[in-house]
């Protein structure tokens, strides 16, 4: 995982997947996070329990960054580039949460094409798996996209991440999203993956 991690940062990413697809790292990382979770001892605790437990610093605020790769025919148009966002959370127990995530995308055109940048905004669900000072989670949720050049149009989002608590206002980890838009002929589809630090209030 570290290795993966050293790759991932130095750039080069795509060549460490290699035959596997970005949608069975999605999969396998929410398996990885959820298995953490149940397997840690302090996650011993009753479910209703922790679901129940109240929330100190219930707001939070994350910085992210990374990396995207485009998908199907919308990567047959351009490559991956740059990825940004933030997102501002509102936990409601231990388990549940949502958050509005404000992110930008920018793809280099091929063959022509010209570069294209991807402003979007949603609001997600998520559901975290605690395991001491780690947390697993994954999210879903829907938004608006807007295309420079390009339209506006609708699309939604799936992810998984892993967080490590540094102390009980600030973590760092690491997220994995995917984005589906509805645009006009062939629908537009690309992964972001992140580095995250998170402040909670």
């Amino acid at each position: 995982m570290l290795n993966g991690l050293v790759w991932v940062c130095s750039g080069q990413i795509w060549p460490i997947v290699g035959e596997m697809t970005m949608r069975r790292v999605l999969i396998l990382s929410v398996t990885v996070a959820t298995l953490t979770a149940w397997s840690n001892p302090e996650s011993a605790e009753p479910t209703d329990a922790r679901v129940r437990a109240p929330i100190e610093q219930p707001w939070s605020l994350s910085l992210h960054g990374g990396v995207n790769d485009s998908q199907g025919s919308f990567g047959n148009l351009v490559s991956g580039d740059f990825s940004l966002g933030i997102d501002l959370e509102y936990r409601f127990n231990s388990t549940f949460a949502v958050e509005v995530f404000l992110g930008h995308d920018s793809f280099d055109g091929e063959s022509g094409i010209p570069d294209i940048d991807v402003s979007h905004i949603a609001v997600n669900s998520k559901a975290y798996f605690p395991a001491g000072s780690n947390e697993g989670y994954v999210l879903a949720g829907f938004g608006s996209y807007n295309f420079d050049p390009g339209s506006t149009d609708f699309g939604f989002n799936v992810g998984t991440g892993f967080e490590s608590r540094v102390n009980p206002s600030t973590a760092w980890g690491v997220s994995l999203r995917y984005h589906y838009v509805d645009t006009s002929g062939d629908s537009t589809q690309f992964y972001a993956l992140h580095a995250v630090l998170r402040f909670t209030f």
